[in-house]
Formats: structure tokens, sequence, C-alpha cells
């Protein structure tokens, strides 16, 4: 399981060696990194309405104040986010957990602090995401959470959910997301925008239900994430059972380009 890390610090040779750190750690715990850097916090929060984090490390450096804000900015808009502070002193770490920070660390911070911190979000984020998210994909399409399910206010951004969970993981380009929700359409600046607004749909109904880490946005592609929830298609693909018992011939019926995972389906069970 991959993170995504943001790193926030004014001072660019700090910023630098806090992202070195933070892949250090990484690499330790024998995990993918993407770390992203900057050196203004309002940059981070554009950044992150276009894309996903799983960590938001801010160096609070000459303005603890500035940037006990920006962590409750962060925290209210993306509840999921872990954010870590660095700190000179441990002067406003009672701030820091009023917020629900995930960690406070004190400089200079070392890769085993920063291996402790992001192998306790891996351990939460494993532990929360399989039992608590079930994709049905045999028969109609319906994501739920906790039993309950979820209910999407525009139909395409259901389907472009859909879609995701189809590629199984696969990063997927805007052009390549329009030619199969919109088959017959041109994908001029009129239809980017309105990818745009399903994009944007489909983001706000996941943080509604607390499951927008479930869809990784970065760089212009999407892609579901298929470590953090539990989905039929995968299971009967994996050869469980109780997900092949389950499967009665038809796959995301709603959808004409579902028809060719379909037959993929339908010819390995074939060949069983």
């Amino acid at each position: 399981m991959g993170l995504t890390v943001i790193c926030i610090d004014e001072d660019e040779h700090s910023l630098d060696n806090e992202a070195c750190v933070c892949c250090e750690a990484f690499a330790a715990l024998s995990e993918q990194a993407d770390v992203q850097k900057f050196n203004d916090g309002a940059d981070a929060i554009v950044w992150l309405t276009e894309s996903a984090a799983d960590v938001v490390l801010i160096d609070m450096g000459k303005n603890p104040s500035e940037s006990l804000d920006l962590g409750k900015r962060v925290k209210e808009l993306y509840p999921d986010i872990s954010v870590i502070f660095l700190a000179d002193s441990d002067k406003f770490a009672y701030e820091a957990l009023k917020l629900h920070a995930s960690g406070y660390l004190l400089k200079p911070c070392s890769k085993e602090d920063l291996y402790k911190e992001f192998d306790h979000v891996i351990l939460t984020k494993q532990k929360n995401a399989a039992g608590k998210v079930l994709v049905q994909t045999f028969g109609e399409f319906n994501v739920f959470v906790d039993g309950k399910v979820v209910n999407f206010s525009r139909s395409k951004s259901k389907e472009l959910l859909a879609f995701l969970i189809d590629r199984q993981g696969g990063n997927m380009a805007r052009g390549f997301i329009f030619s199969a929700l919109w088959e017959d359409r041109a994908y001029d600046r009129s239809m980017q925008k309105q990818l745009d607004v399903i994009i944007r749909s489909l983001r706000q109904t996941l943080l509604e239900y607390g499951i927008s880490d479930i869809v990784e946005l970065s760089k212009g592609q999407m892609r579901a994430c298929p470590e953090r929830f539990s989905c039929d298609l995968y299971q009967l693909f994996a050869g469980k059972k109780n997900a092949i018992d389950s499967y009665r011939g038809e796959y995301m019926s709603a959808y004409s380009w579902a028809s060719t995972t379909e037959a993929y389906i339908d010819r390995i069970l074939g060949e069983m």
C-alpha cells in the first residue's frame, strides 16, 4: 500500500531534507512513496482539491499558529488525512492533539521517527479499509459503507467509480475515462468541463461517506485503490468460492462498457 505524503515547510532547504527523510522511512517500510513538497500551505490546499493524499507533514517553523490553522483546515476539508506536525518544542503539542493530529514530532526528526508514524498510518488504513467498504459489481453496481448503500448525487459520478473499479487499480487518463462514459461524444472544452464536474461530485460523495481514500487522483489520472475495499469481482478473480457461487451471469448490468469484463468472467468460469 503506497502512501502520498505532502510536506509543507517555508524553508526550502529544510523542506528538501524532510522529503528525503520521508523517502528513507518508506524504503525502510518497503512501501512506495509519492512525496509532494510545498513552501506555501495555500498551494497545498489547492493541490488537494485535485489530488488525494494520505499524510500532510507540516513544519511549524516560526509560525506555529499559522501551522495549526493550516492543520485544522486540512482536517476540516479531508478528515481521513493524517496530519503530522514537526516542531522545535512541545509547547503546542496539546493544541495539535485537539486537532486530532496523528503525530507531533520534535525536530530534528529521524527516519526512525517517521517510520513509526507512517507504519501506524498504514496499519490503521489496512484495519479500517476492507471491512468498512463493500463494492458489489455482480448484477447492478453498488457501494456499501458499514452495510448502508452509498447514494450518488449524479449517476455519472457513480458510473465513473464503477469504471475505475472495473479497471482494477490501473491508472486511467481523463481522455480514456471520458471515452468510456460518453462513447459518442467529442472530448471538447465543454465536455472537459462536464468531466470536471463529475469528478468533483464523486470526490464530494466519497468524502461525505468518509471513504475518499478508495480513489486516487494524481497528475490528471485516476485509479481505484483495491486494497482499501472489498469487492466481489476481485474475490472471484482470486478464486474465492463464495464470490464464484454468487455470480449469476450479470456484471455491472447498467453499463455497456462492462460487457468486456463480463465476457472475461464467463470465459474463466467456463474453464474452471
